[in-house]
């Protein structure tokens, strides 16, 4: 598949241009995509690591859906602290490895708004985002489905790969057939605020080549920084146009 890299210039997104979203959702439907599972000691501590991040921002009280878990690397450890959990994804992976659990509800299919809404007998108070938004090939839609299904004030962790770092370090083999999209941490706050969401906290992880997200949904919060955003908007489109008025 070829790639041809693209930014759009009002908001920072950067995109494979020649993405084939077909291709890929038939690959993952396929029996023989496997997702790879964290062995290293250092991916261990950062899932234990992760597991407590999560867990100071929703409490073990709450019910958490995450979309496209992979390996289960993160949702198992989860498991034994949450209420219960929801997990959303069309590989095999999952189903087999969650097969066992009782605390769980796994749908095996690409998620949408209204196939999660259907299966769900639960209110949901946080979703898990993990390397998933990079394969996404409409992320807006995609994120405004998300923000839907989850309460107010529920929270939202989005973790992807840091673009700033993969072209100061020159990491390149981040750019790979199967990405859509490329983020800058501002790219993904900004989106996140037009959506009512607020960020609470980022992680730099493995020196930076990954971030980490929290953000946290408050409809009102949003009204109140969208009317700001208009109001700032006028007041420069008035300075500008005093400002050419000025010229003649």
């Amino acid at each position: 598949m070829d790639i041809e890299i693209v930014q759009c210039w009002n908001c920072g997104y950067v995109y494979n241009k020649l993405f084939d979203n077909e291709k890929m959702k038939q690959a993952y439907f396929d029996g023989e995509y496997i997702t790879p599972k964290v062995i290293s000691e250092v991916m261990s501590a950062n899932i234990i690591f992760l597991k407590n991040k999560i867990k100071k921002y929703a409490g073990d009280d709450k019910v958490f859906l995450e979309i496209a878990p992979g390996a289960c690397d993160l949702l198992l450890a989860l498991l034994k602290d949450f209420k219960f959990a929801y997990s959303v994804d069309p590989s095999f992976t999952p189903d087999l490895l969650l097969s066992n659990y009782e605390n769980i509800s796994h749908i095996r299919n690409f998620f949408s708004y209204q196939v999660v809404k259907e299966k769900i007998n639960h209110k949901i108070n946080f979703v898990i985002l993990r390397h998933l938004i990079e394969h996404i090939h409409n992320p807006r839609e995609f994120l405004e489905d998300v923000v839907k299904l989850l309460e107010d004030n529920g929270v939202i962790y989005i973790e992807t790969p840091n673009l700033l770092n993969i072209i100061n370090s020159k990491r390149f083999y981040e750019i790979r057939h199967e990405h859509c999209a490329y983020y800058q941490e501002n790219t993904l706050i900004n989106i996140m605020l037009l959506l009512g969401c607020s960020l609470i906290e980022t992680l730099y992880l493995y020196d930076g080549q990954w971030i980490g997200l929290f953000f946290r949904k408050n409809i009102e919060n949003r009204k109140k920084e969208i009317l700001l955003i208009l109001i700032i908007k006028k007041v420069i489109n008035l300075f500008l146009k005093f400002n050419i008025l000025k010229k003649f």
